[in-house]
């Protein structure tokens, strides 16, 4: 929704019907708890339901995928102006450095795994060994 045409009366009655306080903030405050508060409502709403589409020229060379960092960064691209344009590269940016860091860990987890797994095998095969 388009929130910056509207006036200091109009975001202060849009707070109250979304139960954000209002009290002593000031036009810009609104905007930005407007704005954080559709973003946190589509970002539930994309979590529970991943099958709305987004455009794809606001999500051009990111994956989807089901994980909550997509499932953000795609909620927040929809709010990011298609004018700016920096803004959008660094967001898909850190996306991609947190997508990549997630894939390294993942990979660390499995190796860890397979050498916990050879050391259990290697400890049984001893354990047999020393029975004979």
């Amino acid at each position: 929704m388009e929130y910056q045409a509207q006036s200091k009366a109009a975001l202060d009655q849009l707070c109250r019907e979304r139960s954000i306080p209002c009290r002593g903030k000031t036009k810009e405050e609104l905007l930005q708890a407007l704005v954080d508060y559709d973003m946190q409502q589509a970002v539930q709403n994309d979590a529970s339901n991943t099958a709305e589409e987004i455009p794809a020229a606001f999500v051009r060379d990111v994956p989807r995928s089901a994980d909550p960092l997509d499932c953000y960064l795609q909620t927040v691209l929809k709010y990011v102006d298609s004018a700016d344009a920096n803004q959008r590269l660094q967001l898909i940016l850190q996306y991609q450095e947190a997508e990549r860091e997630r894939e390294a860990a993942e990979r660390q987890a499995e190796r860890e795994r397979e050498a916990a797994e050879r050391e259990r095998e290697a400890a049984e095969r001893e354990r047999e060994a020393a029975e004979r």
